[in-house]
């Protein structure tokens, strides 16, 4: 980063400060989306004006600074070619959800795996969201783990949405 360039002081307070640059404003919208390309970074540096290297300085001293959270990827799975997707709910005993977690995590099927709290009219504390490219291999993917701990499951089920009625990210 250049030793001129503006660092947004005080921006983790939840807005950006006056420090943050046309530049850098340029950069925060870019960034929303990637281009799909070998080197999104550098084509998001050559669409803002810059090099690769003050690009990623700044995005880095953004994020340092509060003003920028985090980048991410967003699968759009039917486009990928995956069009199914079932969410696995199972209950198992506290000290076992890690390991089937991490073992659900494993699974390159597997978009998202995560604890939750259960209640008593919804007593899943495990839940993973199991792609496919058609239900079949969705519902294979849950069997196997259905197998692996099934001395352990409490409870157990697989959800697949019948509908989807918005699906946005963040947008400046």
């Amino acid at each position: 980063m250049a030793a001129d360039s503006p660092v947004p002081a005080g921006a983790a307070g939840g807005s950006l400060s006056p420090a943050v640059d046309e530049l850098d404003a340029t950069l925060l919208r870019l960034a929303h989306q990637l281009p799909l390309c070998r080197d999104p970074f550098g084509e998001l540096a050559r669409q803002a004006g810059c090099g690769r290297e003050e690009a990623l300085a700044r995005l880095r001293a953004l994020g340092a600074a509060g003003a920028l959270k985090r980048i991410g990827a967003v699968l759009r799975h039917q486009r990928a070619g995956y069009a199914a997707g079932g969410m696995l709910v199972c209950r198992l005993p506290l000290d076992w959800i890690a390991a089937a977690g991490e073992q659900l995590a494993a699974r390159a099927e597997v978009s998202h795996c995560y604890r939750r709290k259960a209640y008593p009219d919804w007593p899943y504390n495990l839940y993973a969201m199991i792609h496919g490219h058609c239900e079949t291999e969705v519902r294979s993917v849950a069997d196997g783990f259905r197998r692996d701990w099934e001395d352990r499951l409490e409870a157990f089920d697989l959800l697949f949405s019948i509908a989807e009625w918005k699906k946005t990210s963040f947008s400046l």
